[in-house]
């Protein structure tokens, strides 16, 4: 008897066959779309900001100035996530928010703000390979770590801008009251190193980070004479000393460093610090009143143009294709690779790399002084 064929496996390899012809044809268009949502990934930024404690100024400041850069910037609305970690200040915060913003946000680039939570954090992304925007004054903080730029000029640039003004106005004999604080004693180095010949700075005190009691200072300092007096104290002391001098009747406070540039420390003085001049990063007057006029308030807008130029800088390099797995690094190395960028809220500023320095931005810096609650360009000497 005649066997019939058995149909069944037949049918099985056919519909096998047809079931990778249809999955074939549609690998094409469904590989393109997916090229195209990996192309078009939010790139998440994470900012280790001071967003509450004696610092918030400085934090507030640059959140507003992220937000203005999304507002502005086209590729910004829809390709930038940025995720703000509050690091209070606080070298361990930073830390542990440099941890979270990898593990759990997942973050493609950190940056970070803060002298000494540049220092804390940059040995450990550099360790861990994460792209780091470290904005900080101190040198070191980038150098021989190909992971970390450092956007913000040096100690250096800032006191060498501070020292012209005060050559320009004859100023030899200095005296300073420093605070044993970290950026302080940092800014006051770079103050010396840039002395010149006929020039002395003398230490008119030492005061401990979290001293609030100035009484003995304000004896030293009336009873001294300098041609310039410089305030190099910690957030929370600059104000209220500055308040006590105006009440002793002493000699007015000639500069200082950032510290005084913040809103809350001129607001404590009552009117101690009026006059008082600062070397800061330049910014065009048509984004100065607008950020004014948007949040009522010129604290640190140094720091607020830096944020934005950052947010900028990582808009501009996010128009080619990017892999997915180095969505951050091949970023960052396009932003290494930027040379001098032009036509910004800050002017023209550089990015190179140095031995000694690593890769680190340089501004155009120039004098500011303390004007009511606010505070006015002041014309080159």
């Amino acid at each position: 008897m005649r066997t019939r064929p058995n149909l069944i496996p037949l049918w099985r390899k056919a519909h096998t066959v047809f079931s990778f012809i249809v999955v074939l044809f549609s690998l094409g268009p469904l590989s393109e779309v997916a090229a195209e949502n990996q192309e078009a990934r939010p790139i998440k930024i994470g900012f280790i900001l001071p967003m509450t404690g004696p610092a918030a100024d400085f934090g507030v400041a640059m959140k507003n100035a992220i937000e203005l850069a999304i507002e502005d910037d086209e590729v910004a609305r829809t390709r930038v996530k940025p995720i703000i970690e509050d690091a209070q200040y606080e070298v361990k915060n930073a830390v542990n928010a440099f941890a979270s913003l990898r593990t759990i946000s997942k973050v493609d680039i950190v940056v970070v703000w803060g002298l000494g939570q540049c220092r804390a954090v940059a040995p450990v992304a550099e360790k861990q390979k994460i792209p780091l925007i470290a904005i900080c004054l101190a040198p070191e903080v980038a150098a021989a770590r190909p992971h970390v730029l450092r956007f913000q000029s040096s100690s250096d640039d800032y006191m060498k801008a501070t020292n012209d003004w005060l050559m320009a106005v004859g100023a030899k004999r200095i005296g300073v009251l420093l605070s044993e604080n970290g950026y302080t004693e940092e800014m006051f180095a770079a103050l010396e190193r840039q002395r010149n010949t006929n020039q002395t700075i003398t230490i008119i005190d030492r005061i401990p980070a979290a001293g609030q009691d100035f009484y003995t200072q304000v004896l030293k300092v009336r009873e001294s004479r300098y041609d310039a007096f410089g305030l190099f104290l910690a957030l929370g002391q600059a104000g209220t000393f500055a308040r006590q001098m105006k009440i002793a009747g002493g000699q007015p406070i000639v500069f200082g460093t950032n510290v005084i540039r913040s809103e809350s420390e001129v607001v404590s003085a009552e009117g101690g610090l009026e006059g008082a001049l600062v070397s800061d990063i330049r910014i065009h007057r048509s984004f100065l009143d607008r950020y004014v006029e948007r949040f009522k308030s010129e604290a640190q807008l140094g720091f607020a143009a830096m944020a934005y130029e950052t947010v900028r800088l990582i808009s501009a390099n996010l128009a080619a294709p990017l892999e997915d797995k180095q969505f951050g690094q091949v970023v960052f190395n396009r932003i290494l690779s930027t040379g001098v960028r032009r036509d910004t809220i800050v002017g023209n500023y550089t990015i190179t790399t140095s031995q000694k320095e690593g890769s680190y931005a340089k501004f155009d810096l120039g004098m500011m002084r303390v004007k009511g609650r606010g505070f006015e360009y002041v014309p080159a000497q």
